[in-house]
């Protein structure tokens, strides 16, 4: 999952909406196995989750959406 990940970050989005459906699942799924594993990251996934939910466009990461 984290090579794909990467793959997904390094391509980018094109839109938001993109980031929310290719790249948000598969970094809230990490986190998920991370938890599984042992981690303490639930306020990470929380977080994750509720930007996912609420499609907060100001929360995706600088460098992912092309510069407008």
């Amino acid at each position: 999952m984290s090579w794909l990940l990467e793959r997904e970050g390094s391509i980018g989005a094109f839109e938001a909406e993109d980031y929310f459906i290719n790249i948000l699942p598969l970094e809230i799924r990490i986190l998920e196995r991370r938890h599984e594993a042992g981690e303490s990251v639930v306020g990470e996934l929380e977080k994750m989750r509720r930007i996912l939910k609420n499609k907060l466009v100001g929360q995706i990461p600088s460098g992912i959406l092309p510069d407008k």
